[in-house]
């Protein structure tokens, strides 16, 4: 969750984490909620990824930055910025699948 008064929580997170995995989620959308207990499961399979969640209705902003149309939106930061997005309720095995390969790529260009 964000709240620790940085301006890009993104950002502040990639200092620590080499991929940061951001849903965008409002707290009244149903398949954000599902998609949150998948994500928790993905972040504890996957070593090196951090797992960020932020809220469309209050962070404004940031949903323009990163041009995020609908929720649930993910997408995957690693420090040279946007490697992957999708929206929607995605199955776990999909998104897991996904990210590995996607974080696989990142590491050979690296």
């Amino acid at each position: 969750m964000i709240g620790n008064g940085s301006r890009d929580p993104i950002e502040a997170e990639l200092k620590n984490s080499p991929f940061v995995l951001v849903e965008f989620y409002a707290r009244w959308c149903m398949p954000c909620k599902f998609l949150d207990t998948i994500l928790r499961s993905i972040s504890r399979t996957m070593k090196g990824l951090t797992l960020l969640t932020i809220d469309v209705d209050k962070y404004p902003d940031l949903v323009r930055r990163y041009h995020v149309e609908g929720i649930p939106s993910l997408l995957l930061f690693s420090r040279s910025g946007v490697v992957w997005r999708r929206s929607g309720l995605l199955p776990e095995s999909y998104i897991l699948n996904e990210l590995e390969r996607v974080v696989q790529e990142e590491v050979r260009k690296n």
